[in-house]
């Protein structure tokens, strides 16, 4: 028997939402969802008709990364990863994920304030890092 991850109930009281094609695309999160499973072109979507809105993300873990990054719009990702503490109803803590995300795009991301500083890492097949200003050290470092 196989089992297919996107059936997967997850622990009780925690509801995920997935929209992943066209068609669920079109029914958006109905529901509250704790979890919400997405493509940078869906989340677009999911942004625009306030069924995801970012202002109350805890955690924000971008998988696939690099390409991720490219293909969401700029104001997308402002609004995904907005530093502004007075707009978000929570703290946030934001992961780049990818086999191929590197060091170095992460920093730009936190440079450019994409991503917030102290709150932002990287995690690749080798390595697991908060993500830094260019040229900045962490406090102990």
């Amino acid at each position: 028997l196989r089992k297919n991850m996107f059936r997967y109930k997850g622990p009780k009281g925690v509801k995920i939402g997935c929209v992943l094609d066209e068609q669920m695309s079109k029914e958006g999160l109905k529901l509250q969802t704790d979890i919400a499973i997405t493509t940078p072109h869906y989340l677009t979507k999911l942004i625009e008709d306030n069924d995801v809105d970012p202002s109350k993300l805890r955690v924000v873990i971008y998988d696939e990364a690099d390409l991720g990054l490219e293909q969401t719009s700029d104001d997308n990702l402002k609004l995904l990863f907005d530093n502004e503490e007075k707009r978000r109803q929570f703290s946030r803590v934001s992961y780049l994920v990818g086999a191929t995300v590197t060091e170095s795009l992460g920093n730009l991301a936190v440079k450019d304030e994409i991503l917030p500083e102290g709150k932002s890492f990287i995690a690749t097949a080798t390595r697991f890092a908060p993500l830094r200003k260019e040229g900045e050290e962490l406090p102990g470092e």
